[in-house]
């Protein structure tokens, strides 16, 4: 009788919509993602969706503002949007799932360091998570850029019936002191669940992309209309987290990591790399031809 492989949580990745999993590989053995030659097609779409963002608006730096008027009631020198109460419970909604997926990703990367073998979620899935989780939201968009970048929001620039000059999105001298404009934090919370919903399986995994997708755009139109960015904070926040999770996905699926660990076995005693233990799996692929990529079965992946 055949051995059932460990971690069997059992998962359809077929076709998909989201073009950062355009043409999967798939090996039986490994129960695990290989993505082709889409991926590099797709990680060169987000760097050129970021570089057309970044000329228009250096060039027409206006065209911020221009954006931000639409909101900006004249007559009462507000943002009349930032006190409804309905857009008020929906970014504060918002706000509760991102910390509620934040304690399950924590929990999932606790309870995988402390049972290994036991717990039934791979290694590289609850890796996956947990660094695009602290490398976007947390480290680069709240840890670096909002904290150094000293662009001014909105409401906070003379246009607006602030006291600080407006500043174009590349220059970070302006008088903002700390949780500044750019880039979007909650912005890149919401555009964060792609990383989850990348993971559901076949039909359910377009159900879940068309919903963040709708999700991110509500919470960054919000952050417009509540004067708390600008166009291009929200934009940059949306391209950056994808960037992460492009990044992410391709280092968690992609990666040989048997050679990695052997470095690593030489260069450090301590075989803390077996806790997420993703070689057992890698190593099975390499004798095991690829599968086509219509529907597989996968054990619990990122």
């Amino acid at each position: 009788m055949r051995a059932q492989p460990r971690e069997s949580w059992s998962l359809d990745f077929g076709t998909t919509i989201w073009p950062i999993l355009e043409k999967p590989v798939w090996t039986e053995a490994s129960g695990l993602p290989t993505l082709g030659v889409g991926v590099r097609r797709q990680g060169l779409l987000i760097a050129v969706l970021a570089t057309i963002v970044a000329v228009l608006f250096a060039v027409a730096p206006q065209l911020d503002l221009q954006l931000s008027h639409l909101f900006f009631d004249e007559a009462t020198h507000r943002f009349p949007v930032a006190s409804d109460p309905l857009a008020r419970w929906v970014r504060a909604t918002s706000m509760w799932v991102f910390t509620g997926f934040a304690v399950c990703v924590a929990a999932a990367a606790v309870a995988k360091l402390a049972f290994p073998r036991r717990f039934p979620i791979p290694g590289r899935v609850v890796a996956f998570l947990a660094l695009t989780l602290v490398l976007g939201p947390g480290l680069m968009v709240n840890g670096l850029l909002k904290e150094h970048w000293s662009r001014p929001r909105p409401g906070e620039v003379v246009e607006f019936g602030g006291s600080l000059p407006f500043m174009p999105w590349w220059d970070p001298r302006g008088g903002c002191e700390q949780n500044c404009s750019f880039v979007s934090g909650e912005t890149s919370q919401a555009t964060w669940a792609v990383a989850p919903a990348l993971l559901m399986p076949g039909g359910l995994r377009i159900v879940a992309l068309s919903t963040v997708g709708i999700f991110t755009a509500v919470i960054g139109a919000l952050r417009l209309a509540f004067g708390g960015h600008f166009a291009s904070d929200v934009l940059f926040a949306v391209l950056l987290t994808l960037g992460v999770i492009w990044a992410a996905y391709a280092l968690a699926f992609r990666t040989d990591w048997h050679r990695a660990r052997s470095l690593l076995d030489r260069a450090w005693r301590f075989r803390w790399f077996d806790v997420f233990d993703p070689v057992e799996i890698v190593s099975r692929s390499h004798s095991v031809t690829a599968m086509p990529s219509g529907t597989v079965r996968l054990n619990s992946n990122s």
